[in-house]
């Protein structure tokens, strides 16, 4: 009997802790969204507190076989690369891979934490927003909406991610035509000195390589229009959709939404002047008052006590 309630006991106690497993599992295994949803909200936290900014991930190592001139890494086009720039001012996506990868540059990413989440990071680099932003359905447009706000720490942590002005940064937003020349007219002014844009951003870059700097199959695949005004879009060899990467049939090349001017939405937050203090003013002396003569107790009487009737 004792032996049977002893085995009843163990496979209880396996049975619970089955149990508590599936819910710890069930608990890790967030929901892919929300875990997205979740690690955007640190990235905008992160935005707040001034920390410097560490790299995503790991650079990539690029293919370096199987390319022609002028495409990366063609050895001429890193070496007319890596002489022309800085000075050149902006990189093309061929030049910016060489310069990222054979030059010694640091990527600042000035895209916002939601657009890092739905569109892509580029490995190594450092996300530090310009404008910070989330996005909202606006049920009028029946469109999304981009929520901005300036970031105010951002020259901070700039300063402190790079605190030697003559690093070698390269900088890039969606499609650099908006923040990434903003982040480069602001960090002129802070100093730096070896500073380059990324001609078309992260879209051009992504558009002509993946996330692990592969170049893309897009010319193994090519659009046709025919005399009715229909388009089709066709493979030239056998196989070339199956080779293709998810976004090589066409990316967003433009951004189309209207950034804030960085500069002029600091004005607007601009600390107020500190209120001047009054003079000080001593207190009037208050007028004197004598002091007053010590109590005098009356003197004790020296009279015989009542007689008492007998």
């Amino acid at each position: 009997m004792s032996q049977s309630l002893a085995n009843v006991g163990t496979f209880r106690a396996a049975q619970k802790k089955i149990d508590v497993s599936r819910v710890t599992n069930r608990s890790s295994a967030a929901p892919l969204r929300l875990r997205k949803k979740q690690h955007a909200a640190r990235l905008d936290v992160a935005t707040v507190a001034a920390y410097p900014a560490k790299p995503i991930g790991q650079k990539p190592v690029p293919v370096r076989f199987g390319v022609g001139p002028g495409m990366y890494p063609d050895e001429a086009l890193i070496a007319d690369t890596l002489a022309a720039f800085p000075e050149a001012g902006i990189a093309n996506q061929e030049e910016s891979l060489a310069l990222y990868c054979d030059g010694g540059y640091s990527i600042l990413d000035v895209r916002t934490a939601a657009e890092l989440e739905d569109e892509g990071k580029i490995g190594g680099s450092y996300s530090i927003p310009l404008i910070n932003g989330t996005k909202k359905y606006n049920l009028e447009t029946k469109e999304k909406e981009m929520i901005q706000s300036a970031n105010p720490d951002f020259l901070t942590i700039v300063a402190m991610t790079f605190p030697d002005k003559s690093t070698p940064i390269l900088i890039t937003c969606s499609d650099s035509r908006d923040r990434a020349i903003q982040t480069l007219i602001l960090l002129e002014g802070a100093g730096y000195t070896n500073i380059v844009g990324m001609k078309g951003g992260y879209n051009l870059l992504y558009g002509t390589f993946d996330n692990k700097f592969r170049r893309r199959f897009v010319p193994e695949c090519t659009t046709s229009w025919a005399s009715d005004g229909s388009t089709g879009f066709h493979a030239t060899v056998q196989g070339g959709f199956e080779k293709m990467d998810k976004g090589d049939e066409g990316y967003v090349a433009k951004d189309t939404y209207k950034w804030l001017n960085w500069s002029e939405a600091m004005q607007g937050v601009a600390p107020a002047a500190a209120p001047v203090p009054e003079p000080f003013a001593a207190p009037a002396p208050e007028p004197f008052a004598p002091t007053p003569e010590p109590f005098a107790a009356p003197p004790l009487s020296r009279s015989p006590p009542p007689s008492l009737p007998r």
